[in-house]
């Protein structure tokens, strides 16, 4: 990124010789990104990150498509840049809920009964930002086009790309987001993977960059940063996923033997990346605040949603009771974590748990 900054400033889009060198530049970076993903370079397109892309590939299909169908499927729990933007078009289209079990996975069998001519498009995520409930992409886009290969598929993968194995190309997706951030890129920058980029029709309008679909002069920098970060996971993701692996089961483990009364609502396939739980009987903005002050952060929900007042719905797919839900937690692992660190986590968590609960419990 620093490169970018002192070195390729000007603009791509430029006439002149030193606006065609930072292009050169910033193509040859789409290559190698699309070529991670199991893309086409033309088939990659560069967003401020993934709620762009999720409204942009909504949205771009709505405005056009061909024939005048009415419903859309998703799932209740999507995150909220898939699910508020839905909703928002309630008024002109009829919005269905497909179908989860209890980890937020959706049910490909049942699914197949909510399918129709009039289905205009199917939303749901690779992975689930609070749950991580890992779906099997591949077999539920297979099951919707061999049904009707019109009904257009956006698969929101910002939690899977960079940590678990993603072909975009196999896919069977007709769009498919991502966020650099997501896998130690820089904040602000992201991109949409299109399978015919010539029926994707920008949503708002400008100069024209990104062949046409994304106005708006392109963030170099960020590009660059996206580009190094999958650089350093190219050959690792297996590797990591293994590690992340092995961190998540020692939290659990640790927590059943040390904390009583722990529902895990994470269930598999899961990502290693994500762990939701509920402890009874205290209240998560509490641990969440007392695990701050030892330099521990972790979440009572998707951090996306917290400036939000609306409790997550992910709580209502859970069907826990009071006592639960209000200690429902959110804890994410990186691949930098370590064991020791696990170990201390959740001694610290433990004893956090204890002294509130000697305060609500009396």
């Amino acid at each position: 990124m620093t490169l970018a900054l002192n070195r390729f400033f000007a603009n791509p889009s430029a006439l002149h010789d030193f606006g065609y060198g930072v292009k050169k530049e910033m193509e040859a970076r789409r290559k190698q990104i699309a070529g991670f993903a199991g893309a086409s370079p033309d088939q990659l397109i560069f967003t401020s990150g993934g709620t762009e892309s999720n409204n942009g590939a909504i949205h771009s299909h709505l405005l056009n498509q061909t024939k005048d169908k009415k419903t859309l499927l998703t799932t209740a729990i999507d995150h909220p840049s898939l699910r508020h933007s839905l909703e928002a078009l309630k008024g002109d289209y009829r919005l269905v809920y497909l179908p989860l079990d209890e980890g937020g996975h959706i049910q490909v069998e049942a699914l197949k009964d909510y399918l129709s001519e009039d289905v205009a498009l199917v939303a749901y995520p690779h992975v689930h930002n609070e749950l991580g409930a890992i779906n099997p992409i591949e077999e539920i886009n297979r099951v919707i086009k061999a049904y009707s290969k019109d009904i257009y598929i956006h698969v929101d993968g910002v939690q899977a790309l960079g940590k678990i194995e993603v072909n975009f190309s196999r896919s069977g997706a007709d769009s498919y987001s991502f966020s650099g951030h997501k896998f130690h890129g820089p904040k602000g920058i992201g991109g949409l993977f299109l399978k015919e980029p010539a029926r994707f029709k920008a949503f708002h309008q400008g100069g024209g960059q990104e062949g046409g679909h994304r106005s708006g002069t392109e963030n170099i920098p960020g590009v660059f940063g996206l580009a190094k970060a999958l650089e350093e996971l190219e050959g690792q993701v297996d590797k990591n996923y293994a590690h992340v692996a092995s961190l998540k089961a020692r939290a659990i483990d640790l927590i059943d033997k040390k904390i009583d009364q722990v529902k895990i609502n994470s269930k598999d396939p899961s990502s290693p990346y994500i762990l939701h739980l509920s402890i009874k009987d205290i209240k998560g903005e509490v641990i969440l605040h007392m695990l701050e002050e030892k330099e521990i952060y972790i979440s009572t929900g998707s951090a996306c949603s917290s400036n939000a007042q609306e409790k997550s719905p992910v709580l209502d797919l859970l069907k826990l009771d009071r006592g639960y839900q209000e200690g429902a937690l959110r804890i994410c692992f990186s691949k930098e974590n370590t064991l020791e660190e696990i170990d201390y986590f959740v001694e610290v968590l433990s004893q956090s748990v204890e002294d509130v609960r000697s305060l609500v419990r009396g």
